[in-house]
């Protein structure tokens, strides 16, 4: 029998769409304030959040881990409502991987658990630590860095603004436009199993 291979997925912009929170916490609790409202699709960079609200890293992280404070109100992309995720895990082991301060522990487990997601591990991770260490073969996730990384592991890279203007994919990483292109690109690849 074949043995499963393991599969880590990012959490940020990759299940959760906590930048899409973090835009309408902004633009209720500051927006008005400054007459200016921010929208996820007007994200094009990993740094126009900063750009865009005059905040420093620091300040983005610090905004961005309280955004999870408020669990309830981050959606899910497609890859959870639509069952994707459901038929990665019924063929693969699934390690969700994310960046992570320790405050937001508790209410990204409680979204874990709102939205029924499969997993087999979770691994919550300081910045400075790279995803790419852990014992996966795939690595699914948004981060624009990941675009030319060379690796021998393979890394989808989901579509998000805040890097759909890269080009020049490394030979190891694949762009999913789309959270459908995911199953159909790991079925066509003999990963999982329809």
């Amino acid at each position: 029998m074949k043995s499963k291979i393991n599969i880590g997925i990012d959490l940020d912009g990759t299940l959760a769409d906590l930048m899409g929170a973090a835009c309408e916490r902004y633009n209720l609790l500051v927006a008005s304030s400054k007459n200016k409202t921010i929208r996820p699709e007007s994200i094009a960079s990993w740094s126009a959040f900063m750009t865009l609200t005059g905040l420093s890293h620091s300040a983005q992280s610090k905004w961005l881990n309280d955004t999870w404070e408020e669990w309830e109100y981050i959606s899910a992309f497609e890859i959870v409502e639509n069952g994707i995720l459901n038929k990665i895990h019924d063929s693969a082991n699934v390690f969700i991987i994310s960046h992570r301060a320790r405050t937001s522990h508790t209410a990204v487990t409680q979204w874990l658990n709102k939205f029924l997601i499969p997993y087999d591990g979770l691994v919550l991770i300081e910045d400075h630590i790279d995803k790419l260490t852990f014992p996966i073969d795939i690595l699914i996730d948004d981060h624009p860095r990941l675009a030319n990384r060379k690796t021998d592991k393979k890394i989808l890279l989901v579509t998000r603004p805040w890097n759909k203007l890269i080009e020049n994919l490394t030979s190891n990483v694949f762009r999913m436009n789309t959270d459908n292109d995911i199953i159909t690109w790991m079925i066509k690849n003999g990963y999982i199993t329809e």
